[in-house]
C-alpha cells in the first residue's frame, strides 16, 4: 500500500473523507496538498507524517508502510503478546548460558521475538541438530510387495553419496 492508501484508510476509519479540507486541517495541511499525495504518489515530510499519525492515533511506521500494525507504541500502548510456535523445552542450555540468552531475548519487542525465534528454528533445521535416524538405512525400500536386493541398496546409497549411477 502507498502512503496515500494508508492515510485514506485511517481517515475513512475515523469517518472523514481523505481528500476533504476537514481531514487536511487536522494536521495543518490543505486539500490541494493531500490531492498531490494521491496523484503524484508523494509521501509528505516527516513532521507532517507525525502530525497525521497523532491526528489519527496510528504509528508513523504504519503510515510509511514499515509495518501493518497501526498501534502507536510511542504513546505507551503495549504490544499484544504473540504466540510462540516453539514447543516448550525445544531448546535446552546449561543454566549459565540460558540465563544470558533469555535476558537478551526478553529485551526484544514482540516482532523481534518472532525474528529471533525464526533464526533459532532455522539453526535447528541444520543436520547437526537433526541427525538422520540410523535405524532406517533403507527406509526408501520398505515395501511388502518388492524384494530388495543388495544391488538395489548399493545403487541407492551411491546416488545418496553423489556417485554416478
Amino acid at each position: 500500500m502507498t502512503f496515500y492508501e494508508r492515510y485514506a484508510a485511517v481517515a475513512e476509519k475515523s469517518g472523514l473523507k481523505p481528500g476533504s479540507e476537514k481531514a487536511a486541517s487536522l494536521f495543518g495541511s490543505n486539500k490541494s496538498t493531500v490531492s498531490k499525495w494521491k496523484t503524484n504518489n508523494i509521501t509528505p515530510i516527516g513532521n507532517v507524517v507525525a502530525a497525521i499519525a497523532d491526528a489519527f492515533n496510528v504509528s508513523t511506521d504504519y503510515l510509511l508502510g514499515r509495518t501493518d500494525d497501526m498501534t502507536d507504541y510511542a504513546k505507551g500502548a503495549k504490544p499484544a503478546p504473540e504466540k510462540s510456535t516453539l514447543s516448550p523445552g525445544v531448546i535446552q542450555f546449561p543454566n549459565d548460558e540460558s540465563d544470558s540468552l533469555i535476558r537478551l531475548i526478553k529485551r526484544l519487542d514482540p516482532a523481534d521475538h518472532l525474528r529471533a525465534e525464526g533464526v533459532i528454528q532455522g539453526l535447528l533445521m541444520q543436520s547437526k541438530y537433526n541427525p538422520a535416524p540410523s535405524s532406517l538405512p533403507n527406509a526408501a525400500h520398505i515395501r511388502t510387495d518388492v524384494s530388495v536386493t543388495p544391488d538395489m541398496i548399493a545403487h541407492d546409497e551411491g546416488i545418496m553419496n553423489g556417485d554416478d549411477f
